[in-house]
């Protein structure tokens, strides 16, 4: 089998608005069937990032880190690639109060809205803390893989890498950098996935 090619990219995010921006780079991009790892310690942006994902999509939800539930599905209202997140009108409405830790389980109305005509993708977000591979097969995350109907965001990867690698994937590693500063490690096999990632640095340059 054909080892496939692999682009990467690093991206220095300076406060928690930096890295909710990249979270709406990449919302912007989505199209339905791609698959998003995120690794990094606890406290490092991993579930931010994806409330970033929620909030750029217009998910009324703010997607929680997993207690007993290991995956929840947040429905949106804009379907993906049709707007980026703009920082400065999502502020009253963003995820943890400009902090990584913590956060609301709604949205505030300035975040913005859309009529549920415009269906949107479905996140099906997974949280894998704790999870080892030996259990992967009962969980049922194979089945979410691909799914053109929504993207799968899975934290706290590793032990699903077996699965996920099969296909095309993006993977954002956190790592902290001083403060409220992240360095974020990012990767991408596949044609798709390395085209997203590329959109996604160019636009990052640009600001």
């Amino acid at each position: 089998m054909k080892a496939k090619s692999k682009t990467s990219a690093i991206f220095k995010s300076g406060s928690p608005e930096d890295t909710l921006r990249l979270a709406g780079l990449l919302a912007g991009l989505l199209k339905g069937g791609e698959v998003v790892s995120l690794k990094g310690m606890i406290g490092a942006g991993k579930t931010f990032f994806v409330q970033g994902l929620a909030l750029a999509l217009g998910s009324r939800d703010a997607p929680v880190s997993a207690s007993f539930n290991l995956m929840r599905t947040y429905p949106t209202t804009r379907a993906g690639g049709r707007r980026l997140l703009a920082v400065k009108s999502a502020l009253g409405g963003r995820p943890g109060g400009g902090t990584y830790r913590g956060g609301p389980r709604t949205f505030s109305k300035k975040a913005g809205e859309t009529p549920p005509s415009l269906a949107g993708l479905n996140i099906y977000h997974f949280d894998l803390f704790r999870v080892h591979e030996a259990e992967m097969d009962n969980l049922g995350l194979e089945d979410y893989l691909g799914r053109e109907d929504g993207f799968t965001a899975i934290e706290w990867s590793e032990s699903a890498r077996y699965l996920y690698r099969r296909g095309d994937f993006l993977e954002f590693d956190f790592e902290l950098a001083g403060g409220d500063k992240r360095t974020i490690k990012a990767s991408a096999a596949g044609t798709a996935a390395a085209g997203i990632l590329k959109s996604m640095e160019r636009s990052w340059r640009a600001k």
